[in-house]
């Protein structure tokens, strides 16, 4: 078949629908359908945060009234805070906590913050506090 054939010839509808669209239309749709999968999960992500901070306030905070804490000094000549006293000293470190704060690590994260703030109570009292604010992170 010639090219004057080809041309001539009626293009399908696949082709129609092609040429009357034009060709910058549909790397446009990509990229706009892109952006929409991005702001979305964005949104979920999000969503999930404030839920996540919202579970973290509604357990009681950690009374340290009744307890004899050692508060840090500002060194004003070196910049650097000193703790100064005659007894023991506890200092908690946490880490590797592996908050994840997205849609697949909801339960895990509960457990996780729930387990901190159980410490936090038994630093402080000596004995385990009752943390049930969601039932479904135990």
């Amino acid at each position: 078949m010639s090219r004057k054939d080809r041309k001539d010839k009626e293009p399908g509808a696949a082709g129609k629908f092609l040429k009357k669209l034009g060709w910058w239309r549909i790397p446009l749709a990509v990229v706009l359908f892109a952006a929409f999968i991005f702001a979305l999960s964005n949104a979920v992500n999000y969503g999930i945060n404030m839920a996540t901070r919202s579970y973290i306030r509604s357990f009681e905070p950690v009374d340290y009234s009744g307890v004899d804490r050692v508060v840090p000094e500002l060194d004003e000549k070196t910049g650097y805070y000193t703790f100064t006293t005659d007894r023991d000293l506890r200092i908690m470190v946490l880490t590797d906590l592996h908050i994840g704060g997205g849609i697949s690590s909801i339960k895990e994260d509960r457990k996780a913050i729930k387990e901190i703030i159980e410490m936090l109570h038994r630093s402080t009292t000596g004995a385990a506090r009752s943390t049930t604010a969601w039932p479904d992170a135990e």
